[in-house]
């Protein structure tokens, strides 16, 4: 028996960052049909329809999947300190996934119509980079003026020491992982939408 939960935890793991390598090819893919070189630069032609919410939407959402459920590692693998001592589950490592990547997903709609209305405004082309240097400037002044707040410090003290989390939020069962992962989600979101921007 403990073999095969070994075996089961092992491929767990697999499947997990089988999907964070899809994602990441994926992305790849579609930056070359944008018409992008590996760094990031536009030499052909972009074959994709940069200005409809049905290829934004799954564009920011594989993107969140690629950046942000790396960042999960620590945290799962708290989940699973906890498993041992605090009868926690593997439905529930799982609905610990599922809570945080809704939060995500949440989170790729809102920059998706965002970068579809500055896209309608002309602030912005259709790869996604703003046309005035002023407003990239104050993006930027904004984002890091946020790094200093107490807001940032809270969530990242959160992303940071995800078994402090779990030991204040504690709770069974997919429902009780999906719960935590979705609050682990929003203090995540919270620290980290400054990159996104």
């Amino acid at each position: 028996m403990i073999q095969n939960n070994g075996i089961f935890r092992s491929i767990c793991w697999i499947v997990f960052f089988s999907i964070i390598l899809a994602s990441w090819w994926y992305l790849f893919k579609m930056s070359q049909m944008s018409g992008l070189n590996v760094f990031g630069q536009s030499v052909r032609m972009n074959m994709m329809k940069m200005n409809a919410f049905g290829t934004l939407f799954p564009m920011w959402s594989i993107m969140m999947a690629a950046m942000m459920l790396p960042t999960m590692v620590p945290t799962l693998r708290s989940y699973e300190d906890l498993m041992k001592s605090a009868d926690g589950t593997r439905i529930g490592w799982f609905g610990v996934i599922m809570g945080f990547s809704i939060v995500w997903i949440a989170g790729a709609a809102i920059f998706a119509l965002l970068q579809l209305i500055l896209l309608k405004l002309g602030l912005i082309n259709l790869l996604g980079v703003l046309n005035s240097l002023l407003l990239a400037s104050i993006f930027l002044i904004i984002v890091g003026c946020f790094q200093f707040t107490w807001i940032k410090n809270t969530c990242h003290a959160v992303c940071h020491s995800p078994f402090t989390f779990f030991l204040k939020n504690w709770r069974l069962g997919f429902s009780g992982g999906f719960f935590m992962g979705f609050g682990l989600g929003l203090y995540c979101v919270g620290c980290c939408w400054g990159f996104m921007v």
